[in-house]
């Protein structure tokens, strides 16, 4: 898969850069805010409101290529409910399995591909085929 843009909420944008460093974004990505915030580099944009509303523009950016929704949950579940998530990646890190809080704010119909060991993590790959409508 070859990521053209990615996509994440201020709140995974603000960790990553509190917490590795040395991450700076190599590809346009595009961080949905209300906050007033720096950009690390020249490949930061903020944008406010639903994802919807920039469905186009993301996707004429891309070029045809995959958009990479990265962090929590909650910017996924949005994605998600406008229709714009086919795949979800999850890494699930030991510490989350006792006390972690559900992937997306409502119930999700997800189809499992596959599952991989990274280290301590487990990363599991499904399609999204959509929201429940029987949850």
């Amino acid at each position: 898969m070859r990521r053209e843009r990615q996509v994440m909420g201020s709140s995974t944008y603000m960790w990553v850069l509190e917490h590795d460093r040395e991450w700076l974004p190599e590809i346009p990505t595009f961080v949905f805010t209300h906050r007033s915030l720096e950009a690390a580099n020249e490949h930061v944009s903020f944008v406010a409101g639903a994802p919807a509303d920039y469905r186009g523009s993301l996707e004429s950016a891309a070029g045809g290529r995959d958009v990479w929704v990265m962090g929590g949950g909650g910017i996924a579940a949005e994605f998600a409910g406008a229709g714009m998530l086919d795949e979800v990646v999850v890494s699930i890190a030991p510490v989350t399995l006792g006390s972690g809080k559900p992937l997306f704010g409502g119930a999700f119909d997800l189809e499992l591909k596959g599952c991989e060991r990274n280290r301590d993590f487990v990363v599991v790959r499904y399609d999204v085929k959509g929201p429940l409508t029987n949850p």
